[in-house]
């Protein structure tokens, strides 16, 4: 980051100094332009750098999210859920041990966010293994309330009200002592919406992608891709239309393995061969039926073994070895694409970069002041180079204008009826 700062830092400063001088010296730009282009100096400006991966998990309400979430944090069942909108929250998830396991209501966006409000959630984590099933229960429903309190929508606020748009500008961060946080991931929960929700959601969302940067896994349940998901996908990629290069992983949450085994036939165990052979299949099938949703498919490749940015998921039975290698697929597949999306990034800026320093040594070299015998040597190869061209367009100018005998004929008869169309529009007109 501090890299790219600098660079666009000298960069100003130089193309300031010469600006006028540049503009009065009009065949340089012939043979080298200093100037970066506005949308790579946009990606320049937008790029930012995390020491974890970021990912923003979205999709439409009762879409399967808070599940996903679940079973990716590995911390059991501790977010409110239900059907319809449950919360208008953005909730970050962030590592933290036992100890230090809290959650901050946080306002100011997030570029620079200020704390208002610090709950700790450190009870509910410490000591868990001593507890019997029903005391885990009771501190599972202890904790889900603490937090609901927090995310839960507000009754008494109406949905386009300004008490509702200032409740929902808060994001929540939450820190646990999740397995796959500890990897050094990021993980943001926002909510679902579509072009009829209040507008504040959808600045809350663009405000997080702007100053984040993360990958976006879009959930949706139904295979075939209901209308609701539709909406909510349209509405998404309508509010990060101005912000270049987001990457976006569609995983489908209700690949239920008891329709997958009942639809293959199979009423035992399989074996892991089978399981993957059976796994794939679906994957195929899936992946196929969202290439036929128009909006949604457009920069998917044609094949699955080309995309990295799919796959299906399910919670229905968590014990089963099928779902186990499923959601184990599912999740690596997720992190990998969120990784070399981040390095694509980089990548990216890095090549506008090397690519803008060949060209100003190019522009020094070009403009660089000469000695008379310096500027009578290039005159000379130039002249040399002149003579050579034209020798060589002399030698071929025969066989040029043989060829031109044959596809003369060959283009007039091509083109002979509009010849026809024009001569009588001309003597109509009396031209």
């Amino acid at each position: 980051m501090a890299t790219v700062s600098q660079f666009l830092a000298l960069h100003k400063e130089f193309t300031d100094q010469i600006d006028l001088s540049y503009t009065r010296l009009s065949t340089i730009k012939d043979v080298v332009d200093i100037f970066l282009p506005s949308d790579k100096m946009k990606i320049l400006n937008e790029f930012k750098t995390f020491e974890e991966v970021q990912l923003a998990v979205c999709g439409y309400n009762s879409s399967g999210k808070t599940s996903f979430l679940h079973h990716f944090l590995g911390k059991g069942s501790f977010l409110p859920a239900g059907k319809g909108a449950v919360t208008a929250r953005i909730v970050k998830f962030s590592y933290a041990p036992a100890e230090e396991a809290r959650l901050l209501v946080q306002g100011g966006g997030f570029h620079s966010p200020a704390t208002k409000n610090l709950i700790d959630l450190s009870p509910y984590f410490l000591s868990t293994n001593q507890m019997t099933t029903q005391q885990k229960r009771e501190n599972a429903k202890d904790l889900k309330d603490k937090i609901a309190g927090e995310l839960a929508r507000p009754k008494d606020y109406g949905p386009f009200s300004k008490e509702f748009a200032e409740w929902a500008s808060y994001f929540i961060e939450i820190y646990i002592p999740s397995p796959v946080l500890e990897l050094g991931i990021t993980v943001y929960d926002t909510p679902g919406f579509h072009f009829g929700d209040d507008p504040i959601l959808v600045e809350n969302l663009k405000d997080l992608i702007r100053a984040r940067r993360p990958s976006l896994i879009f959930l949706y349940d139904n295979e075939t891709v209901s209308g609701d998901s539709k909406k909510c996908f349209d509405a998404l990629k309508l509010s990060i239309q101005e912000i270049a290069a987001v990457g976006i992983f569609f995983l489908n949450t209700k690949a239920d393995i008891s329709t997958v085994l009942r639809d293959a036939g199979i009423d035992e165990l399989p074996e892991q061969e089978e399981i993957n052979v059976l796994l794939q299949k679906e994957r195929v099938d899936r992946y196929s039926l969202l290439r036929k949703v128009s909006g949604m498919s457009s920069d998917l490749p044609d094949e699955l073994n080309d995309c990295d940015c799919f796959d299906i998921f399910s919670v229905e039975r968590p014990e089963h070895p099928m779902e186990q290698t499923m959601k184990k697929s599912a999740i690596d597949r997720i992190v990998t694409f969120a990784a070399k999306y981040d390095l694509q990034n980089t990548k990216q800026v890095s090549h506008i970069i090397l690519n803008t320093i060949t060209t100003f040594f190019d522009f020094v070299l070009v403009t660089n002041r000469r000695s008379k015998e310096e500027w009578e040597k290039l005159q000379q190869e130039a002249f040399r180079w002149a003579d050579d061209f034209f020798e060589k367009y002399s030698s071929h100018l025969e066989s040029i204008a043989e060829e031109a005998q044959v596809q003369l004929p060959i283009e007039f008869r091509k083109h002979r009826n509009d010849f026809i169309e024009r001569a009588k529009e001309y003597a109509v007109h009396g031209v």
